[in-house]
């Protein structure tokens, strides 16, 4: 699959699991350990957390947009709001890890 959906699977995952979801790059930098040790790389070289960090972003915009993530308020100017996961985006993240878990393989493994 490609890298985007690898950052997104991770962070659905984590996010299941309880760890805040913001746009602080708190989330990014907990999956960019595990998307270098599964070897992702461009031009040779493995990705740098920023890279991780915009990849999320991809994720969780639109996951907003559409009502699995509604703001809470940090109470200060100086942290991002953190996300919370709606009933509705539980449901939505579950559904989603459950169909990539049970989809055929594609590729040699």
């Amino acid at each position: 699959e490609d890298f985007r959906a690898a950052c997104a699977e991770l962070a659905a995952a984590l996010i299941l699991d309880g760890t805040v979801a913001s746009y602080s790059g708190a989330l990014a930098n907990r999956i960019h350990p595990a998307i270098v040790a599964e070897g992702w790389q461009a031009a040779g070289e493995p990705p740098d957390a920023r890279s991780v960090s915009w990849a999320v972003a991809d994720f969780l915009r639109p996951a907003e947009a559409i009502g699995l993530f509604k703001h809470a308020e940090s109470g200060s100017r100086l942290r991002p709001d953190p996300l919370i996961l709606t009933d509705a985006g539980r449901a939505a993240l579950i559904s989603g890890l459950r169909e990539r878990a049970l989809a055929p393989a594609r590729g040699l493994y």
